[in-house]
């Protein structure tokens, strides 16, 4: 009996302290986090290097236990905390994601973040939700986009939302609130105004036309939500925009949507801007932003042979050109002309 109970105290005394060497070397990732004070992804810098911050962060994967993860993420550290909700993530912990999801909305501390060559600065709830959001169910997520919105959160899953097509009153509402204050330093506020043109009502007109001059791609982009009912007064605006076909080079898709406004028109109008567009750009076609640009865009609207014109002679441009013709993940964020 005693030799049972002295083999059980060593057992004890073994798991304690392999409790305590687990618990301090989590100790010593958060610490190392902390110092570092800065979210990096798995390779950064030209040679692709893993960071030690991002070290510590498999660290924490493997030794905190889904409570001291959830404790982390009321640590005072951004960086700790957007850490541990990746932590959470990555281990698809059995957690309450719709709380942690709504902490996260008002988590509007600036981390510094570190992702391949690109140093930059968010908020660490964006960091967060970045994290998360793929665990919450459909309707929670329309609750958080819906609080992103009244919030006026600039954070990147709100731009995302408000590029899609998911329509509700509630998100309509809140989408008008921010787009009626729409302001060129405000990106998200011009994306409203993109996003609230989906629901295709008179009343938001004026609204689209009010971002003209200050982001001619999500201006482009809207007007396409009133085609053909506003073809009058966007005949006016795109000849009139014809001007700046050289300058919209240098923001391929202000370029594109632009095209595209003009392929959707399908008219004998739109066909003769396309023309002089074609014009402008010259003999432009070893560059995305020249002719293989607007060739691709025509392509998706000539089921009828409409713009076969502008296909003769060129389908070796387009055959050739296909390697490098704009993809959703290339597109360069646009700036006003």
């Amino acid at each position: 009996m005693k030799k049972v109970y002295f083999i059980f105290i060593l057992s004890c005394a073994a798991f304690s302290f392999s409790c305590n060497a687990k618990n301090k070397e989590l100790e010593e990732a958060v610490d190392l986090i902390r110092k570092n004070n800065c979210y990096s992804g798995m390779y950064v810098g030209e040679a692709g290097i893993t960071p030690d911050e991002y070290i510590a962060f498999t660290k924490m994967c493997e030794k905190a236990t889904d409570k001291e993860l959830l404790e982390l993420l009321k640590d005072e550290n951004g960086v700790v905390r957007a850490y541990a909700a990746d932590a959470l993530a990555y281990k698809k912990a059995p957690v309450d994601y719709f709380s942690i999801a709504l902490d996260a909305v008002d988590d509007i501390e600036t981390v510094e973040t570190f992702e391949y060559c690109f140093l930059n600065f968010s908020q660490c709830g964006d960091c967060i939700l970045e994290s998360i959001f793929p665990y919450l169910s459909g309707t929670d997520q329309q609750k958080i986009y819906r609080l992103l919105l009244e919030r006026r959160r600039n954070f990147s899953v709100t731009c995302r939302f408000l590029e899609t097509d998911l329509h509700s009153d509630e998100l309509y509402d809140a989408a008008r609130k921010w787009a009626e204050e729409v302001n060129k330093e405000d990106y998200a506020s011009l994306k409203a105004v993109g996003y609230i043109s989906t629901y295709k009502k008179e009343q938001d007109w004026n609204l689209v036309l009010s971002i003209q001059n200050l982001d001619k791609s999500i201006f482009y982009k809207s007007c396409l939500n009133y085609i053909p009912s506003h073809n009058k007064e966007l005949e006016k605006i795109f000849e009139e925009a014809l001007s700046e076909v050289e300058q919209m080079k240098e923001f391929s898709l202000s370029l594109e949507n632009f095209y595209e406004c003009l392929a959707v028109m399908h008219n004998d109008f739109s066909k003769r801007m396309l023309h002089i567009a074609e014009d402008k750009t010259g003999e432009d076609n070893n560059s995305k932003y020249g002719k293989p640009l607007m060739l691709k865009v025509l392509k998706n609207h000539n089921s009828d042979g409409f713009y076969n014109d502008f296909f003769e002679g060129n389908e070796d441009i387009l055959t050739e050109s296909s390697s490098y013709l704009l993809n959703p993940d290339e597109l360069i964020l646009d700036l006003s002309l």
